[in-house]
């Protein structure tokens, strides 16, 4: 039996009634799929590069991971991750209530208000699909822009010795310390060198009881371990590929008959 065949049998063997209906009305939960895979995928891959530590499961470098686990490449990878990273809860729902695509939900400017988050998912379904790109934030005690271009490579610097992404209000403390301190330079990069502790892990970056995707897809499962958050990316991508497939194979079956 080949995989037409696998796909339509189930379908015409359970159906009374008009078998072509049956088939679009397949497509179309397929189709709707798309997006909460994608979203609880992105979340998956938020878990598994922030509170759990990827390197537990010989993946240091997430473009190694886009690239042999998800096939993807770096850049999307990184969308998709930072949509699920997000709290941007009205827009996640209109993704899974499939008002937007993926493609223009990760354009989505992040860590706005619900309010805005609406507003802009208004303009989306209305037909404005320009990225919206957060405003810089501004340094309001630093009008001249030499110095404070100054200030950010002092950020920069700060968070290279630190070893981590570090927040600003982080980098400002350690700043502050080596200033105290009197540390110089030579014993920074002799302290950067040493062996350390791991930063320390971050929390859930979104909110566990914010699940959309639930209707779809089930509710979530939370990762036990770093082993456990792969099983549960692989299961969504093996998900992803078959519904590719069964939509494929749905549409040429609709066209040829």
């Amino acid at each position: 039996m080949g995989l037409a065949e696998e796909v339509v049998g189930p379908l015409r063997a359970s159906v009374e009634g008009s078998f072509a209906e049956t088939v679009l009305e397949r497509m179309w939960e397929l189709e709707a799929l798309e997006g909460p895979i994608d979203l609880r995928l992105g979340e998956y891959l938020a878990i598994l590069f922030g509170p759990l530590d990827a390197r537990k499961i010989n993946y240091a470098n997430f473009g190694a991971f886009a690239s042999e686990e998800l096939d993807m490449d770096r850049t999307w990878a990184g969308r998709i991750m930072a949509l699920g990273r997000s709290d941007l809860s009205r827009v996640k729902e209109a993704l899974c209530r499939n008002w937007i695509p993926i493609s223009t939900a990760v354009l989505a400017v992040k860590d706005v208000e619900p309010e805005e988050q609406e507003d802009w998912v208004a303009g989306v379904r209305s037909g404005d699909i320009r990225p919206r790109k957060k405003k810089p934030v501004a340094r309001v005690d630093i009008e001249d822009p030499e110095k404070a271009a100054f200030v950010d490579g002092v950020f920069h610097k700060a968070r290279v010795v630190m070893g981590y992404r570090a927040t600003d209000p982080e980098v400002e403390r350690h700043i502050l310390g080596v200033y105290r301190e009197r540390r110089s330079g030579k014993q920074l990069v002799k302290d950067a060198q040493a062996r350390r502790e791991p930063p320390p892990k971050r929390t859930t970056p979104f909110d566990p009881l914010d699940d959309p995707a639930a209707p779809f897809l089930g509710p979530r499962v939370m990762p036990r371990d770093e082993k456990h958050c792969l099983e549960l990316i692989r299961d969504l991508l093996r998900m992803r590929r078959m519904r590719r497939i069964e939509l494929a194979v749905l549409f040429d079956h609709t066209v040829e008959h």
